[in-house]
């Protein structure tokens, strides 16, 4: 039997924490949270991160590794005219 949605988001937050792959700011307030307990900590990160999860598109990323315009390759990027700041430009049309 295939897993929910609910429980495919719950592995890949423990997943996270396993991997020492934690988004940052999450890890961050869920110490905080758990007042510097790792293992509390660990719970926290995992029911913060389902939360935020459940709430984004259905493309899981974390927020620190989404790529910005700069970074993009030159045939991904264009130029704003007039103003020198580069914006994303969809391929193909």
């Amino acid at each position: 039997m295939a897993a929910t949605n609910d429980e495919q988001l719950y592995l890949e937050a423990t997943q996270e924490v396993d991997n020492g792959t934690q988004a940052p700011a999450i890890w961050a307030k869920a110490m905080a949270l758990a007042e510097g307990d790792q293992e509390k900590a660990r719970y926290r990160y995992i029911t913060l991160r389902v939360e935020e999860l459940s709430e984004a598109p259905t493309n899981h990323q974390h927020p620190h590794s989404l790529r910005h315009a700069s970074n993009m390759p030159r045939a991904r990027r264009g130029r704003v005219a007039g103003s020198g700041m580069t914006d994303r430009v969809p391929l193909g049309l």
